[in-house]
């Protein structure tokens, strides 16, 4: 949960990091326009290190938060009550 959380704001920095290049800075690094030179490829190396920062952000919140979920034990069913839903039966002792 904790490297999730830091793998994600990594991913993010790195994003922001590209976000703040000039928009053909590939173009002037490497000296030639993969893109034509209309700023897609500079678009997508910020974007997707940016989306899956927060994708992994996100599974890190979520994961901390499911933790308090109660899980049925062995002396617990779930059965269905006919209206769509379930109702928590407790085995009885004996």
């Amino acid at each position: 949960m904790k490297s999730r959380m830091t793998l994600g704001i990594a991913m993010v920095r790195v994003g922001l990091g590209l976000a703040i290049l000039p928009k053909a800075w590939v173009e002037e690094r490497f000296g030639f326009e993969p893109d034509g030179g209309n700023g897609v490829l500079e678009l997508l190396l910020t974007a997707i290190p940016i989306m899956i920062g927060v994708v992994l952000l996100a599974a890190a919140l979520v994961g901390r938060g499911g933790s308090a979920v109660r899980h049925p034990t062995q002396d617990t069913i779930d059965a269905p009550n006919g209206a769509g839903m379930s109702t928590r039966i407790t085995k009885a002792d004996g």
